[in-house]
């Protein structure tokens, strides 16, 4: 029995030490560069700005310009939308039905630079 409570101890530290040191290890991306809104125009011209979604037709806002996207991100709704929440583009979309991480992430950097054009 002894030799069985050594061998569940042992076995219990190495899964505490694998855990812990993964915590540490795996930050995940960071934003390396300073991104501006060329950078990401793409990203939102053909996942948001696409013909019959914000492309000033249906649904609120034009985002096919920093100008028509503006209002949208000083009230929070783009970053809630987009980056916290995660539903848009929704996936009933005839265009895109989600962002890939890179485009995410890309999205994040630009949000946490404060939009910067």
């Amino acid at each position: 029995m002894q030799r069985f409570q050594i061998i569940a101890f042992f076995a219990i530290l190495v899964i505490f030490f694998s855990c812990s040191r993964d915590k540490l290890s795996g930050e995940g991306p960071t934003c390396a560069d300073d991104v501006n809104y060329p950078d990401v125009r793409n990203i939102i011209q053909t996942t948001c700005a696409y013909a019959g979604c914000h492309d000033g037709a249906n649904a609120p806002g034009n985002y096919e310009t920093l100008e028509g996207l503006s209002p949208f991100l000083t009230d929070r709704d783009f970053r809630a939308r987009v980056l916290e929440i995660q539903d848009m583009p929704p996936t009933y979309s005839s265009g895109p039905t989600s962002l890939t991480p890179d485009q995410l992430l890309m999205l994040n950097c630009w949000a946490e630079e404060g939009y910067p054009e």
